[in-house]
């Protein structure tokens, strides 16, 4: 029943969000964008977000040392195909699952492992939304009180990297001093670290260039369009973006997306609402297609059946909420 809920609600979301974002826009206007893409940046965005995937697959196997990289591509591959298909995130627990049949890895390591991504990707959301109001030309903030976000906020920047320090270096310090209901809930990370102690300091670069690298994503989007984005504004759609996929979501996080890309885009001044939504179903569409290729050739070439790990998920989720 409260899966059912969770689906309509976001399946209305996606409809409302859908909406909102292709509310004024000319459709003759969208095609005419459409129509005169340039392929080399289409091409471009592909590359940019594969060899994110390889960044990603590399750190999941520092984070799980017992499994080889192939394996590890491959989970990570289809693991995002099934979050990215799926409604309500329905999709999470794919990895873990295909860790457990395919590298023998007990569940709990895989679950701990997911658990430091996010904390990881947490931490870097708001360093980069950090950066954004620091150093992005946004037009509602450049005017009277507002106009000190940016200043507090490069205040921030280094206590942030302090913290950091703290947190991976000083991990069992922190975590002795850290109230007990704290302790239990981030044990996971802080046992995850402990154990990755000597590859610590590559976990944290590949996070910075998987982050780092994928700004360029939205920049080669905006000019396979004719548009100008900066590196900076990339940061911003995508911290968007990411605010549009937490949300719960119709399958695909189709509406929602849209939603959230077009309101960045909005933020940072881009006021031609045909250019915004071709823009917004170019990146959604095309990612998604390199992504599920990539996904169905590791479930082609490794005899995964799609219909088994729905199964999978489907038996895993009952038995949690028995």
């Amino acid at each position: 029943m409260r899966e059912r809920l969770q689906l309509l609600f976001g399946l209305l979301l996606g409809i409302t969000g859908m909406w909102w974002a292709t509310k004024g826009v000319h459709w003759e206007v969208v095609e005419s964008y459409v129509k005169n893409i340039k392929p080399f940046y289409v091409i471009l965005l592909a590359v940019l977000f594969m060899v994110q995937q390889l960044l990603r697959a590399y750190r999941q196997q520092l984070l799980l040392p017992k499994i080889r990289y192939r394996s590890s591509l491959m989970v990570l591959c289809i693991g995002f195909f099934f979050i990215n298909t799926l409604p309500v995130r329905m999709g999470e627990i794919t990895r873990p699952l295909l860790l457990k049949s395919k590298e023998e890895i007990p569940l709990s390591a895989s679950f701990a492992m997911v658990f430091t991504e996010r904390i990881l990707d947490l931490i870097s959301a708001f360093f980069m939304a950090l950066l954004v109001l620091s150093y992005a030309q946004i037009p509602m903030i450049e005017e009277n009180w507002l106009a000190r976000i940016p200043q507090l906020a490069r205040w921030f920047i280094p206590l942030l990297i302090f913290v950091l320090f703290v947190l991976f270096f000083a991990g069992g310090w922190l975590e002795a001093r850290l109230p007990m209901f704290l302790r239990t809930r981030l044990n996971p990370f802080f046992a995850t670290l402990r154990m990755q102690r000597k590859s610590i300091v590559k976990i944290l670069l590949l996070t910075v260039l998987i982050w780092g690298g994928t700004p360029l994503m939205f920049l080669s989007g905006a000019m396979a369009l004719g548009g100008d984005l900066s590196y900076i504004q990339g940061f911003g759609i995508l911290g968007f973006t990411m605010l549009g996929m937490a949300a719960p979501n119709a399958p695909g996080f189709v509406g929602t997306y849209e939603a959230a890309f077009v309101s960045g885009l909005s933020i940072f001044g881009f006021s031609d609402a045909n250019f915004n939504i071709a823009f917004a179903f170019l990146f959604h569409s095309w990612v998604y297609i390199v992504q599920s290729t990539s996904a169905l050739y590791f479930l082609y070439t490794d005899r995964i059946s799609f219909r088994n790990i729905l199964k999978q998920l489907r038996h895993f989720r009952v038995n949690s909420s028995a």
